[in-house]
C-alpha cells in the first residue's frame, strides 16, 4: 500500500476501535490486538512476527488513555495509593518477567495464549455482577504479590493493560468494585511504559517488520490511530448509553468468542 492509503486505513481503524471501546465500555488490547492480527498481514507483516508487532503496538497505544483514566480515578478518590505502591512493584516485576520470556515464544504460541485470554474474558463478561463478593477487604502479603506478578506477565504477553485480569482477581479477594477498577486503570501505565521499551529493544533489527516500526512498535499506526480513538470513544459511549448494558455486554462476549474460535481454527483447522 502507498503511504496515503496506509494513513487513511489506520485513521479509519482508529475511529472504529475508539467507537467500539466506548460502545462496549471496554478497550485496550482486547480490541486492538484482534484488529492488528487481521490487518497487519495486509501490509506485509510476516506471520513469524505478526503477534509480536500486534502486541507491541497495542501496548504502546494503552499508555496515554490509561494514564488519563488513572488520573481521573485518583481525583475521584478511588485510587488507594497505599495499596497501589506495592501492587505496582509486583506488576512491574511481572512485566519484566514477561519480556524475558517474549523472545522465546513463537507467534503461534502467542496467538494460542491470546485465544485463551479472549475465552477467559468472554466468561468474565457473561458471569460478572457488580455486587459479587463485596467484602470491602483488600488482598495483602504474598497473595497480593503473586497475583500482581502474574497479571503483569500475562498483560505483556497478551498486549493488554491488565484490567481484564485485575478486576476479577481483586474482586475475588474482596476489593470493592470501584476501587478494583481504579487499581486496574493504574496498572496499564506500568505495563505500557515498561512494555514499550521491551518491545522496541526485542524488535530492533528483526526483518519483516512494517516500514515505520521502531522495534516491534509501529509508529505510523500509533500516530494515526491514537487521536482517532479519542474522537470515536465519546461517540460509542453516547450510542452505548442508549442501549441495554446487559445486552451490550453479551454481544461483546459473543464477539470475543467468535474471534477466539477463528484464531484457534486458523491455528489447528
Amino acid at each position: 500500500m502507498e503511504l496515503t492509503e496506509l494513513i487513511l486505513l489506520f485513521l479509519s481503524l482508529g475511529l472504529t476501535v475508539g467507537f467500539a471501546g466506548g460502545l462496549f465500555g471496554i478497550g485496550g488490547g482486547i480490541i486492538l490486538v484482534p484488529t492488528f492480527i487481521y490487518v497487519f498481514p495486509l501490509i506485509g507483516v510476516r506471520e513469524a512476527i505478526l503477534m509480536h508487532v500486534a502486541l507491541g503496538t497495542s501496548v504502546a497505544m494503552l499508555g496515554p488513555t490509561a494514564l488519563a483514566s488513572s488520573l481521573k480515578q485518583y481525583k475521584l478518590g478511588n485510587l488507594n495509593m497505599r495499596f497501589y505502591r506495592t501492587w505496582a512493584l509486583g506488576i512491574a516485576a511481572g512485566v519484566f518477567l514477561g519480556l524475558l520470556i517474549l523472545p522465546h515464544i513463537s507467534a503461534r504460541e502467542l496467538k494460542l495464549l491470546f485465544a485463551f485470554f479472549l475465552l477467559f474474558s468472554m466468561c468474565f463478561l457473561f458471569s460478572s455482577r457488580e455486587s459479587d463478593n463485596d467484602s470491602g477487604h483488600e488482598p495483602q502479603g504474598l497473595p497480593k504479590l503473586l497475583v500482581s506478578v502474574a497479571i503483569g506477565m500475562l498483560s505483556i504477553l497478551t498486549g493488554t493493560g491488565g484490567s481484564t485480569f485485575s478486576v476479577p482477581s481483586l474482586r475475588a479477594m474482596g476489593m470493592p468494585l470501584e476501587k478494583a477498577i481504579a487499581i486496574a486503570s493504574a496498572t496499564a501505565p506500568i505495563v505500557s511504559g515498561i512494555g514499550i521499551a521491551g518491545f522496541v529493544y526485542h524488535g530492533l533489527g528483526v526483518p519483516g517488520r512494517p516500514p515505520y516500526a521502531v522495534g516491534y512498535v509501529d509508529t505510523l499506526v500509533f500516530l494515526c490511530m491514537m487521536p482517532m480513538t479519542f474522537i470515536g470513544a465519546p461517540m460509542g459511549v453516547k450510542v452505548g448509553n442508549a442501549m441495554d448494558k446487559g445486552l451490550l455486554q453479551h454481544i461483546f462476549a459473543v464477539l470475543l468468542l467468535v474471534i477466539a474460535l477463528d484464531t484457534l481454527y486458523k491455528l489447528y483447522g
